[in-house]
């Protein structure tokens, strides 16, 4: 069998879609075994090239699109961080996460949030990096207590004020408090939410 019919045996259309001016012709594999099998067979380098080059394309594409950008998001982290670059994953969890909380889906947004933090936790300490971690413990907590889950929200909250003063950052302390409200009114807590911590 020549290469055409080969991939037609392996592969199926699913259609064209529409990105911008860009027509995207879909295909899938016939049969999970046979991504893997294909997959597998890849050398470490392989795989790290050409997730690499699939984020890249993905970014390229949807550059202008912010809203469609967001929504795969999670595809994006996903190619970045098989690709083994941190931060820019780690980037994309976060929108991903907030994409979540954004549509109720709050379980899902923790986990994405988590594993963000997890990212960062391998990077060098600068304060890029701190910043994100920021954003992130200041992303989970909110939607930790959105979810009900008192404890990790306020443990969550109480460390983006640690990062905040850290960072020097009067609108990021601001932030944290501003997040911490309605948890200190609801259980008569500290209004400083590092303090709040020795009291508990």
């Amino acid at each position: 069998a020549n290469s055409e019919e080969l991939a037609g045996l392996l592969v199926q259309e699913q259609g064209i879609r529409r990105v911008g001016t860009q027509r995207l012709s879909l295909f899938r594999f016939r049969h999970n075994l046979f991504r893997k099998y294909l997959y597998d067979s890849l050398s470490n380098s392989e795989r790290m090239y050409l997730h690499d080059a699939i984020g890249n394309a993905l970014e390229e594409l949807y550059r202008y699109q912010a809203g469609e950008i967001a929504a795969i998001a999670t595809q994006l982290a996903h190619h970045f961080q098989e690709a083994r670059i941190a931060k820019k994953a780690a980037g994309y969890l976060l929108l991903a996460g907030e994409q979540a909380a954004s549509s109720f889906a709050y379980d899902e947004a923790i986990s994405h949030f988590k594993r963000g933090l997890a990212l960062l936790s391998e990077l060098p300490d600068s304060s890029g990096q701190l910043r994100q971690a920021f954003d992130f413990e200041l992303s989970l907590g909110k939607t930790q207590w959105k979810f009900g889950q008192v404890t990790e929200a306020l443990d969550s909250l109480q460390r983006s004020a640690a990062i905040a003063r850290e960072l020097a950052s009067s609108t990021a302390l601001a932030q944290a408090a501003l997040a911490y409200e309605e948890p200190r009114w609801r259980f008569n807590l500290p209004s400083d939410p590092v303090r709040s911590e020795e009291r508990r």
